[in-house]
C-alpha cells in the first residue's frame, strides 16, 4: 500500500515540475521577445531572459513541485548548478544530432530537450532538493 501511495505522489510532482517547467520556458520566451523588440542581440537576450528566469523557476519547483525542506544555502547551488549541466548537455545533444542530415531540426530540439527534462528531473529530485 505504501508503495501505491509513493508512486501516486510521484507522478503528481513529475507533473507539478513539468508544469512549472513550462510556466518558465514560456514566460523566458516572452522575456527574450520583449528583450529582442527592444534592440537587444539575440544572445543577449536569451541569457539575460535565462538568468532572470532562475530565481522564480527555482522558488517554484522547490516549494510547489518538489516541497523541499532543504535549505536555500544548500539547494539553491545545486539547482544553478544542474542547470548549467543541462544547458551544456542540451547543446552537446543538438551539435550530436545535428550531424544527422536527414534528421530535421525540429526532431533534434525535440529529443534533446527530452533528455534534459529527464536529466534534470533526476538530478533535481535525487540531489539538489533531495531531503537532508
Amino acid at each position: 500500500m505504501k508503495s501505491r501511495v509513493l508512486a501516486f505522489a510521484g507522478r503528481w510532482q513529475f507533473s507539478r515540475f513539468t508544469l512549472i517547467g513550462l510556466a518558465a520556458a514560456l514566460a523566458y520566451v516572452v522575456i527574450a521577445t520583449c528583450f529582442g523588440r527592444l534592440g537587444m542581440a539575440a544572445w543577449l537576450a536569451s541569457g539575460l531572459s535565462y538568468v532572470i528566469c532562475i530565481p522564480f523557476a527555482y522558488l517554484a519547483q522547490k516549494k510547489l513541485a518538489f516541497r523541499s525542506a532543504r535549505a536555500h544555502a544548500s539547494a539553491f547551488p545545486r539547482y544553478c548548478a544542474v542547470q548549467m549541466v543541462n544547458t551544456v548537455l542540451s547543446s552537446a545533444l543538438a551539435a550530436a544530432f545535428a550531424r544527422v542530415p536527414e534528421i530535421p531540426g525540429f526532431i533534434v530540439f525535440g529529443v534533446s530537450a527530452a533528455l534534459v527534462v529527464g536529466a534534470n528531473y533526476i538530478f533535481l529530485s535525487r540531489w539538489a532538493f533531495r531531503p537532508q
